[in-house]
């Protein structure tokens, strides 16, 4: 199975979008965390990659945020810029103890548009 990632244009600039949206099976959760992992693992660790995460949809429970916690550290060294879709007050909580674990800045949006764009213009 496939990372649920994919690469998009956006104002002539690459962004990665990591796709966690309508995620609501814990198990199908961590698997496509996992995923996502891997893939960042294949790419160079030079901070290059503008990523947006979009967790509309989503919810989360201790191993959903165990596995986010997880690849936020480990994408530390692939990560310039990230922006994340958390568009109800559970999911910004997730955010920040994702932020405070990995010792990393997430730029909040509530929808993905704006994300994008902000994306494009660092």
């Amino acid at each position: 199975m496939d990372a649920p990632i994919q690469k998009i244009h956006r104002n002539g600039r690459e962004i990665v979008l990591l796709d966690l949206t309508n995620v609501t099976n814990p198990a199908e959760g961590v698997e496509k965390i996992a995923r996502a992992r891997a893939w960042f693992a294949e790419q160079t660790p030079d901070q290059s990659l503008r990523v947006c995460t979009d967790a509309t949809g989503s919810r989360y429970d201790a191993r959903i945020l165990d596995a986010l916690k997880d690849l936020a550290a480990h994408n530390t060294p692939y990560v310039g810029v990230a922006a994340v879709v958390v568009p109800t007050a559970v999911h910004r909580v997730a955010l920040n103890v994702a932020s405070l674990f990995s010792k990393r800045k997430f730029t909040a949006f509530s929808t993905r548009e704006p994300a994008l764009d902000w994306l494009a213009q660092q």
